[in-house]
């Protein structure tokens, strides 16, 4: 379940970015979108760490230059599959997702995330 969560969030960021305008702005919300897929799906980080690419990498420019979205997703997969852990007892897609029954911990855990992406922390 986890690793095909990972896969088609990561297939959905390669054809936004490859099909959107190339802006810093655009990346930063298509990372925000492909954060929210793994969140929608029950997928967080363990001990409330931040998701990122790996170091040195810059996850738009890796999907623009990648030769398919299946060679950006098999260089990418396993590194997020690595960081994300499954939260909850769901273990399918029938679920739904509500920022007002999250821990405050979790709360300002995202909040943080999505601010640390769009200020520039969270891409490289």
């Amino acid at each position: 379940y986890k690793r095909t969560v990972v896969e088609k969030g990561l297939e959905v960021y390669y054809y936004a970015i490859c099909l959107s305008p190339l802006t810093r702005g655009g990346a930063a919300c298509t990372w925000g979108m492909l954060l929210g897929i793994w969140r929608v799906a029950g997928l967080w980080t363990g001990e409330g760490g931040l998701i990122q690419p790996p170091s040195g990498k810059q996850l738009d420019w890796e999907a623009i230059l990648a030769e398919s979205v299946g060679a950006f997703v098999g260089e990418f997969a396993q590194h997020f599959d690595d960081l994300l852990v499954a939260r909850g007892e769901e273990a399918d897609f029938d679920f739904e997702f509500d920022f007002d029954e999250l821990s405050d911990k979790d709360r300002v855990g995202l909040i943080n995330e999505v601010c640390g992406v769009l200020e520039g922390r969270g891409e490289g």
